[in-house]
């Protein structure tokens, strides 16, 4: 069973499968907010749980909705979270697919889901206090919470990431039983000990990557890639001819290749490139992301 955090530590795509990718990871972007005036005023991520009913009226918001330039990465807001003290008592600001029960202390249930993705992707930036890091996880059970049936979590460097930046992790699996509920989870702090007061996260274009085959990337829009693995070309067939460039990433995060791609069939020359697992996005004109996936070269 995975240990959840408490609040005092708190190829080509179908339609049936991007619905049911899309339902893992609502409101994936962070771009849809309910603002609450009660006793205090604060900003909840539709779809998303988080501790503000609960910290706020106690002088402590630790879920944001990040507007400010340069705090999202596409569109117009990400996620942003701070852990806070509330009377003494330290409390990481997480928000979760997942439901929240500060009596018991504990994360539970998620989404309705059965599917097996490869990895998670998404955007980040972080400023760690003292020993301190963030985290984005996924989890994935089967018939109950304590089925683990596949686990991933991102922790966050300790040192400052000032501007956003690309991260993925891949999905371990421990069971071959059947998926039926995800649970997302993202925290400012560590676990139940060691977090930090004031240690900050931000969190945008959120994402999952799906392998079908080994050798093609499941797409998550009308885009398509191949050959996959390559050797010295890797085509990017854009149909449409939309406004869009593809970006090419060492498995450290770091972008190596940014291309337009302003033809229906784009050439992605890879002669310079070493042998190896990359990771490859392709985004609108504003930036937002419309496909992700490995890609895999070899010589």
């Amino acid at each position: 069973m995975i240990k959840y955090y408490t609040l005092a530590a708190f190829s080509f795509l179908s339609c049936n499968f991007l619905s049911a990718q899309n339902a893992a990871t609502p409101n994936a972007g962070f771009e849809n907010w309910t603002h609450v005036t009660s006793s205090a005023s604060y900003d909840d991520a539709n779809s998303w749980n988080d501790l503000n009913s609960t910290t706020a009226g106690l002088g402590a918001v630790t879920c944001y909705k990040a507007t400010a330039a340069g705090d999202f990465h596409s569109g117009a807001a990400a996620l942003k979270l701070v852990t806070k003290s509330v009377f003494g008592t330290i409390a990481n600001g997480i928000c979760t697919t997942g439901a929240i029960n500060t009596s018991t202390q504990s994360l539970s249930g998620g989404i309705a889901f059965t599917m097996r993705p490869d990895s998670i992707v998404g955007w980040y930036k972080s400023t760690p206090a003292g020993a301190d890091h963030g985290f984005v996880q996924l989890l994935l059970t089967g018939t109950s919470d304590t089925d683990t049936i596949g686990y991933v979590k991102f922790n966050t460097p300790a040192a400052a990431v000032n501007v956003y930046t690309r991260f993925s992790a891949a999905m371990v699996y421990k069971s071959t039983n059947p998926v039926t509920n995800s649970q997302w989870l993202v925290s400012s702090s560590l676990g139940h000990t060691g977090q930090v007061v004031n240690s900050t996260i931000f969190v945008d274009d959120l994402d999952l990557i799906f392998n079908s085959t080994g050798i093609r990337e499941q797409q998550i829009s009308s885009f398509s890639t191949g050959p996959n693995p390559a050797t010295n070309n890797f085509y990017v067939y854009n149909p449409q001819q939309s406004n869009a460039h593809i970006e090419l990433y060492e498995i450290t995060g770091k972008r190596i290749m940014r291309q337009q791609l302003v033809n229906s069939t784009n050439t992605i020359d890879l002669s310079g490139f070493f042998a190896g697992l990359y990771f490859y996005s392709i985004f609108d004109e504003k930036g937002a992301a419309l496909n992700s996936g490995k890609l895999i070269i070899q010589k």
